[in-house]
């Protein structure tokens, strides 16, 4: 294993452990490996050896040190069978703690970096040998052994016994975020700059690393079965088994040797094939070199994979491979080669990865990159088709089709390799996804090329659709046309970036003549929509010659009664060999399986009605990837490997429904995050693994509607309690008028250790953090509640509030997570009601509501004046407390006056007279906290996702941080917000209501300001998103099209640094805070 060695040697006759050893490995797998014979040849050596197993990291190391394969030939050409062999470790660990214990169906497994997860099939009350469901981490560690004695070596504990010891004398455990390593090793620091107490800490990081464990890789309860054990170095501890089953909320089942499970299953694996084949009347022996293999001397030789292993090689990095000498006989080692640690599984299959890129160039109508000619003189304007992202395959044949007949010569990047990696990361400023960084180094490779012209970058909005409703595409697809120009110090006219409605030919033609007249060239609608025609004809040409092969793989399977494997993603990350660590190529040439890309198989699965099966599905290329999964999980013979990045939103979001999907099949399921690792050695191991889980699949067959997510409408919701998440003050004033309106309205608490613990047993993927905010909240509040009610009480009393979108970014999807979460803990009838940006959140029939029309317009009134009061409390907070005496008795006499506002709201509503005398109240006695006639300190603006700045707590109240540092915030409100939707709703779909709602809107704003201009007139310094919006089109910064809070962000922060803020020169605007969270694809735009 990757940092201890095991070993346990059985009697062939009855299993009796004849001996065993457990050391750490140290970074020396052969002078471990020698070590453990050298220990086991003391008291075994004068025994024969049946055979010898391997398993773990260098399973492929230790058996070709162990077993000859030259013995091995000779043996086998004299009618033995020989049993030795390397397996991969989830196989072993399964095949150990089942020889146990029968009944156990879930195991957890935890080594030193290595983590593995298997469940077992129930038939009725027994557990059969049908795996389930198996995983074995990628790259994060943040649940293993290594982390929990990395953060134990921090107190000065030993990991194994006075760590273990202090933790169980704790009184209390400390909640720390589990996230990552890195995460719960500062928030370590942190407890322990809190002087918390030793034992509590060693609590805290103990049951931190059993719910990463848990949590984040195993994916919480709906994956565990009803009997579990806990296995490996970390489950020796008492504290980890008692943490483990804390987290679970099971009884862990731990047997003696837990440590050494892998070892013992490698050892049983080998007996039950010796005994099978000896049943069979074959003769085995073993090609055991001899106790004393491992400590001989060996010679070896460093070279490199090119070097050794010539066409094998993949080519694109040279791989350091060490390769050992032993009686004449060759051992490759290699730890980020997979050929350095896999012969592979038979032979080699076709690469439909490098297939799939020799069709492209073969279709493609211009040059290569790498092979244009730079020396030609008389040549046709170059422009650059990057060969990532939305261009990486039909569109890039698309696109250099329509280039072509306008006269331009189109030159195609590169497959991405080392040098487009490291141009991406280098002009990657912000937390982008690793397809998005590689598209950067695209854009830089072509722009540092004097002979290329231009570059196309597409901003592809959304792809109108004959039925159903448009698909979006995710933001960074949307703006990154708008991006190199800032990353890259691009000149004007470099990028050609039309905003394109996909299936709207004429705004098609229409942005893109606006777009080369900008650049300076002149073409007609005609000849653009000519050209159009032409780049069809030429997609689906190419379209043609990939399903042909596609058609090719499946009857290949069914000829020779194979499974096959599908590769489902985005096909930038499936079909780009960086974003994908090449696992494509391994999986073919390495591992020998027939595997091929979806994109190969989408005539096939095109016509799956995935609007009937899932509401509200606006994302393009998830909508693909939904098809392709249930394409997949209903035929016979094909297995999914789906391939993700980290930080890609859409993926986060609807892997969750993935799962589900091949869950209902009964269908395993295998997820790589392969984030361009310049390892995927891993992957081999996971690879391996899977193959033999799909060999004991028994096909069933699975009817399409059994993937329906679509949720029944709500009725009966106005005599039931509306339960909403906390988003700022706006949401308590907000349910305090409706409960003027006859609506028992209650706001979910925030930010509690149970709405945190909440999130990380719901959430595994690496989404936003406001959905895991809103997510904790309001699921912790209904458990809490169906505590003390019973679940079917609050079933029929509650429904959730959860507004909702229709993309760019992930907030559309929070309800469709609410509603598998709450499905997930039998809360499934709760109704959710999700009013859209798309009707500016004024749709009565999605809340249920069927009141006459002007107590719906009151009750739209109420509601949006107790917003606006949000801000206006807010405002008066951020304008008085950076000098007032005692912050703390600020607070408090803050809270005090909003309680005083919402219990006016609960009585009488939210009229504009009230709200102003309250405000001027609010400011008398918010003045006195203060010293009088006190100096004002620098004015900055505080914007940035919404549910971030709103939301403090979240935060770490950095507000009243940069208060402390002596300066006077003006915040982003909420009703900025609502003013973007009604002006981008109005502007799809012009109609009364939104013209109405904007009127109304503007006099609120008129009648605040003028009641409380003399106290905060100098702060009216932000304008509003229908003034911005048109600047930044028109300067060419961004586009209007692109909808969501970057478009206010830019259009703000533009206004900024043009100087165009309504600021007063006695108190002007010194800059900027932006607070958002992590991976947030907008604020990552």
């Amino acid at each position: 294993g990757s940092t201890t060695t095991k070993a346990v040697a059985l009697s062939l006759a009855d299993r009796r452990i004849l001996g065993s050893r457990y050391i750490p490995t140290h970074g020396d797998p052969l002078g471990a490996l020698a070590d453990v014979m050298g220990h086991l040849s003391k008291t075994l050596g004068g025994l024969p050896v049946a055979g010898v197993c391997t398993t773990g990291s260098a399973r492929q190391l230790y058996e070709r040190v162990l077993s000859s394969p030259s013995l091995r030939r000779t043996l086998e050409d004299r009618g033995c069978s020989v049993p030795d062999g390397a397996v991969d470790e989830i196989t072993c660990h399964a095949v150990g703690i089942r020889s146990m214990d029968d009944r156990i169906d879930t195991i957890f497994e935890i080594g030193g970096q290595d983590m593995k997860f298997t469940t077992f099939r129930r038939e009725e009350d027994r557990v059969t040998d049908q795996v389930d469901e198996a995983r074995m981490n990628y790259s994060c560690q943040a649940g293993a052994g290594q982390t929990l004695e990395n953060m134990s070596t921090i107190l000065g504990l030993d990991v194994r016994d006075s760590l273990q010891e202090l933790a169980l004398e704790a009184d209390r455990v400390p909640v720390i975020d589990a996230t990552c390593g890195v995460f719960m090793e500062l928030e370590e620091q942190r407890l322990i700059a809190e002087n918390h107490s030793a034992r509590e800490i060693a609590a805290a990081i103990t049951r931190a690393t059993a719910s990463s464990y848990f949590n984040k890789f195993v994916g919480g309860t709906s994956h565990v079965g009803e009997r579990c054990s806990c296995q490996g170095g970390p489950s020796l501890g008492k504290a980890f088994l008692a943490a483990m089953a804390d987290v679970t909320g099971r009884d862990i089942h731990a047997y003696p040797g837990r440590e050494l499970m892998g070892a013992l299953g490698a050892a049983l694996f080998i007996r039950e094939r010796i005994l099978s084949a000896r049943r069979d009347g074959q003769e085995t022996a073993s090609a055991f070199r001899g106790w004393g293999a491992a400590s001989d001397s060996f010679s070896h030789q460093d070279t490199t994979c090119p070097e050794h292993f010539g066409a094998r090689s993949c080519g694109k990095r040279e791989c350091k491979l060490r390769i050992y000498s032993i009686a004449g006989e060759e051992i490759v080692t290699g730890g980020f080669c997979p050929l350095g640690n896999s012969e592979g599984s038979g032979s080699a299959r076709p690469d439909h990865v490098g297939i799939f890129h020799s069709i492209l160039e073969k279709h493609f109508q211009g040059e290569q990159f790498d092979a244009l000619d730079r020396e030609e003189s008389d040549r046709r304007p170059r422009i650059g088709i990057r060969r990532c992202t939305t261009t990486i395959g039909g569109r890039a044949i698309w696109s250099s089709a329509l280039f072509s007949s306008l006269g331009f010569l189109p030159v195609l990047s590169p497959v991405s390799d080392e040098r487009i990696s490291r141009l991406g990361l280098r002009n990657s400023p912000t937390d982008f996804c690793v397809a998005m960084k590689l598209s950067a180094g695209h854009t830089a490779l072509l722009a540092a090329d004097p002979g290329i012209d231009h570059i196309f970058i597409p901003s592809l909005i959304r792809r109108t659709r004959e039925t159903g409703p448009s698909h979006m595409f995710c933001i960074y697809t949307e703006a990154e046309g708008f991006l190199p120009e800032d990353d890259l110090g691009l000149p004007d006219g470099k990028i050609i970036r039309p905003v394109w409605h996909l299936g709207n030919r004429k705004q098609m033609a229409r942005s893109l003549e606006r777009e080369f007249f900008r650049v300076g060239y002149h073409f007609t609608m005609q000849e653009i929509q000519d050209a159009f025609r032409k780049a069809d004809a030429s997609e689906e040409a190419f379209n043609k010659d990939i399903a042909r092969l596609g058609d090719a793989f499946l009857e290949t399977l069914s000829r020779n009664g194979e499974r096959g494997y599908v590769g489902i993603g985005r096909d930038y990350v499936v079909l780009d060999p960086a974003a994908s660590s090449s696992t494509g190529r391994m999986f073919a040439t390495v591992r020998g399986m027939p595997y091929i890309p979806q994109v190969f198989l989408r005539h096939l699965f095109s016509r799956i009605p995935i609007d009937d099966l899932v509401e509200n599905e606006y994302w393009e290329h998830s909508s693909e990837i939904l098809k392709a999964s249930i394409f997949t999980a209903r035929h016979e013979r094909l297995f999914p490997v789906r391939q993700m990045n980290f930080a890609c939103g859409p993926d986060s979001i609807k892997f969750l429904m993935e799962d589900a999907i091949f869950r209902r099949a009964g269908k395993p399921f295998l997820h790589l995050l392969t984030d361009a690792q310049t390892n995927n050695a891993p992957f081999v191991t996971r690879a391996e693994a899977f193959e033999r889980v799909a060999s004991r699949w028994q096909p069933k067959e699975t009817p399409l509607e059994r993937f329906s997510f679509v949720r029944r409408s709500p009725d009966g919701v106005e005599g039931r309690r509306w339960l909403i998440p906390w988003m700022g003050n706006a949401s308590t004033l907000g349910a305090a008028a409706a409960k003027y309106w006859g609506i028992d309205a209650v706001v979910a608490p925030t930010d509690t250790p149970e709405s945190r613990e909440t999130a990380e047993r719901l959430i595994s993927t690496e989404t936003c953090f406001p959905l895991k905010g809103v997510i904790g909240d309001l699921i912790s509040f209904l458990v809490r509640e169906a505590r003390e009610k019973g679940a079917e009480r609050v079933c029929s009393e509650y429904l959730v509030f959860m507004p909702t979108t229709s993309g760019p970014c992930r907030f559309g999807k929070y309800a469709e997570v609410l509603a598998l979460s709450l499905e997930s803990l039998g809360f499934g009838r709760i109704p959710i009601v999700s009013p859209t940006t798309e009707k500016g959140y004024l749709d009565p029939k999605t809340l249920g509501i069927t009141w006459p029309l002007m107590t719906r317009a009151g009750f739209f009134r109420d509601i949006y004046n107790s917003i606006r009061a949000a801000d206006l409390f807010d405002d008066l907070v951020l304008r008085f407390r950076p000098y007032s005496a005692d912050r703390g008795s600020f607070n408090k006499t803050a809270s005090g006056r909003l309680s005083l506002l919402e219990e006016t709201f609960r009585r009488k509503g939210s009229s504009l007279r009230d709200i102003v005398e309250w405000g001027r109240g609010t400011a008398e006695v918010f003045s006195s906290l203060c010293p009088e006639n006190h100096e004002r300190s620098p004015l900055v603006l505080y914007l940035g996702e919404i549910y971030m700045r709103q939301h403090d707590p979240y935060t770490g109240h950095v507000a009243e941080l940069l208060e402390r540092q002596g300066l006077e915030l003006v915040r982003g409100p909420v009703t900025e917000w609502l003013r973007y939707v009604i002006h981008i709703a109005s502007k799809k779909s012009p109609g009364l209501e939104f013209k109405a709602a904007a009127l109304y809107m503007n006099f609120v704003e008129k009648v605040i300001e003028r009641g409380m201009n003399d106290i905060l007139g100098d702060r009216k310094v932000l304008p509003h998103p229908e003034d911005t919006l048109p600047e930044v089109e028109r300067e060419g910064i961004y586009h209007s099209d692109i909808t969501g809070e970057s478009s206010i962000s830019i259009g703000l922060f533009n206004a900024f640094l043009s100087g165009r803020l309504r600021e007063d020169p006695e108190n002007p605007v010194c800059g900027v805070f932006h607070v958002g969270p992590f991976t947030c694809m907008q604020e990552g735009v």
